[in-house]
């Protein structure tokens, strides 16, 4: 291997240092800052974490008004619901305690269908 392309596969960053970076890196490019949530939240939450909440607390709504084609159901899926302060717009992300708690409501009306049907 030629040693000016040592670079390109090794590097002294920790994970938390590169997902800082991901994120930090593209201000204004919303396809490549939402891969945020692709890494383990346990390397980028305490670094950028604040940064990602603010960034989705005003972008969240314009991303989901114009619906790009990149952000699809897996990645709405992929937004933790800690990040999205405003609850209304949680139900529009559907994240999955939303899906939880509507499959919860889901069973305890058909157990209520069901007991009515044996009275």
């Amino acid at each position: 291997m030629k040693r000016k392309y040592v670079g390109r596969f090794f590097s002294t960053k920790t994970g938390s240092q590169y997902c800082a970076e991901q994120f930090a890196n593209y201000p204004n490019n919303e396809r490549k800052r939402i891969k945020i949530f692709k890494f383990n939240e346990a390397k980028w939450k305490g670094a950028v974490g604040e940064g990602v909440k603010g960034w989705l607390g005003t972008r969240l709504e314009g991303l989901l008004e114009e619906k790009p084609g990149w952000f699809d159901d897996k990645t709405k899926a992929s937004i933790p619901d800690w990040a999205v302060e405003d609850k209304a717009l949680l139900m529009k992300v559907g994240n999955k305690n939303v899906e939880h708690i509507v499959s919860r409501r889901r069973r305890s009306s058909l157990l209520q269908t069901l007991t009515t049907q044996e009275e």
